[in-house]
């Protein structure tokens, strides 16, 4: 299980979002904010599309086995599944009950 979330990604960003808004930020500390925050939105897309890819993964292989979607780690607190199978029904990957 994931020990971040995609929320610690979102407070994350809102927090230089925050930072460069800060009329107080000025100068070379407005520059480094600005760099930083350009570095972590580039690394937040990635985590982003990642995510996506593994919901898209989970849904496909809830459709498969016929089983409820579970969320991945890094979207539920919950547990992923097992990698191809259905703990639902106890099938190795490939396998149908024929329900």
């Amino acid at each position: 299980m994931s020990k971040n979330q995609l929320l610690d990604v979102h407070n994350h960003m809102v927090s230089l979002l925050e930072l460069l808004s800060d009329p107080e930020v000025k100068g070379d500390d407005l520059k480094e904010a600005i760099q930083r925050s350009q570095a972590a939105a580039r690394i937040a897309d990635t985590i982003v599309d990642n995510a996506r890819l593994n919901l898209e993964a989970a849904k496909a292989r809830s459709e498969f086995y016929g089983c409820a979607l579970n969320l991945p780690g890094m979207m539920d607190k919950g547990q992923d599944l097992p990698q191809g199978g259905c703990p639902h029904r106890n099938l190795p990957p490939g396998e149908s009950d024929g329900t």
